[in-house]
């Protein structure tokens, strides 16, 4: 411990197997079996050619020396929400830490010296000030998750190429304009988060990502999806509300993998039928466009949990509704609906029913046979009383109903 030498007036513990952390302390040859989920405050400790079996969690880790250290896990250090306004310098000197999480802090500028964190795999900078990072966060070369948003940063530099093990990346709630080109070079990147921020196009390029299973461009100001969205067959979750999109090119209906999507908040005038390919799809949600004819395909989608078509202009419903033999939860709010099919009494599994605001005058008596149903919403219908009496008579006794 000659390099150590220097650090005296501390309580020495040599050679033990340990599951507490106290600071004051010099630890030589020591084991550590860390409680799960207990976070740490250390400060003025030494851990030499020490071994930490499992996920070590700091809050605080200050004053601290690790020499000759091994973790069979991740060492953690959590400073989220703590008031700072620049990151601790001393942060720096570990080289261990394989997770940083500093969001929900003040913090403006990020040191060039984040480039000696060689091991993270997580960096967490959400919800702080930051206008840019410097180049050198494009050096970490182990980093798997970097999540920006909630910040205030309107460009990438083209270095963010070089983060070739990138699996995650957020950037949500910031000032983009525009999807810089380099990221679509991230060939691991599994998950894209660029919601709510000023987007106005994705680029053909985005099929260049194949490993990505999770497209999130909310609230941007995209007008069209490219015809190459249709390339990424590992993709499972597209959200895209409160855009301008006014249709869906026909190469989306190529992504077999898809379970959720959200197109909600947008301009669609149609459904196209291919949305019948769409065989894993659990949640769709196209909530709030102008859609006024309902595809009698939609009901082939067997898997389908959550459907969401309120504030839109439908009229007319399909009969064959028995096919959605897993829908739990259907939003039917805010159209132009004036009579439900029969088969609606075939929906076994559906505990959400919202029909509020349309034109209905009745329901047929089928709608007793939905044993499981939680919630009906009426409100807004044309129901005469009597009617209210009998399909209180016929819904569940634990289901809430609204009329």
């Amino acid at each position: 411990m000659t390099l150590l030498s220097k650090i005296f007036g501390r309580k020495k513990i040599k050679g033990r197997t340990l599951t507490q952390i106290k600071s004051d302390t010099e630890y030589y040859a020591c084991t550590f079996d860390p409680q799960e989920g207990k976070h740490y405050c250390i400060t003025d400790s030494v851990f030499d050619n020490c071994s930490f079996r499992n996920d070590i969690t700091f809050d605080l880790v200050k004053n601290c020396v690790f020499e000759n250290c091994g973790f069979s896990a991740d060492f953690i250090i959590d400073m989220h929400d703590k008031k700072l306004y620049t990151i601790p310098p001393s942060i720096f000197s570990l080289i261990y830490p394989t997770v940083l999480n500093l969001g929900d802090n003040k913090i403006k500028t990020v040191p060039t010296e984040i480039e000696l964190l060689q091991n993270l795999s997580e960096l967490d900078l959400r919800e702080n000030k930051i206008t840019s990072l410097p180049v050198e966060v494009y050096d970490l070369e182990n980093l798997k998750l970097l999540n920006v948003s909630q910040n205030n940063i309107s460009e990438f530099q083209s270095q963010i190429n070089k983060l070739q093990t990138l699996v995650t990346f957020c950037a949500s709630q910031n000032k983009l304009d525009h999807i810089p080109l380099e990221i679509f070079k991230l060939k691991n990147l599994g998950k894209l988060d660029l919601s709510d921020n000023r987007i106005n196009n994705l680029p053909k390029k985005i099929s260049q990502l194949t490993e990505l299973w999770k497209l999130d461009l909310s609230r941007n100001l995209i007008a069209s999806i490219p015809a190459q969205i249709g390339e990424l067959q590992k993709l499972e979750e597209l959200d895209l509300p409160g855009n301008g999109i006014t249709e869906f090119p026909l190469e989306l209906f190529n992504l077999k993998e898809l379970s959720e999507l959200d197109c909600s908040e947008n301009q669609l005038t149609t459904i196209p039928s291919h949305i019948k390919n769409l065989q894993k799809l659990v949640e769709l949600h196209l909530n709030e466009n102008s859609i006024s004819h309902f595809p009698p395909e939609l009901l082939e989608l067997k898997r389908l949990c959550s459907l969401c078509l309120s504030n839109n202009e439908i009229g007319d419903l399909p009969s064959n509704w028995e096919k959605l033999e897993n829908l739990s939860v259907l939003d039917l709010s805010n159209n132009n609906i004036k009579e439900l099919p029969a088969s609606f009494g075939q929906l076994q599994n559906l505990s959400v029913l919202n029909l509020s605001n349309n034109k209905l005058t009745e329901l047929p008596s089928e709608i007793s046979q939905l044993e499981n149903l939680c919630e009906l919403c009426l409100v807004g219908n044309d129901l005469e009383s009597n009617q209210k009496r009998t399909i209180k008579s016929w819904i569940p006794t634990n289901c809430t109903i609204d009329f």
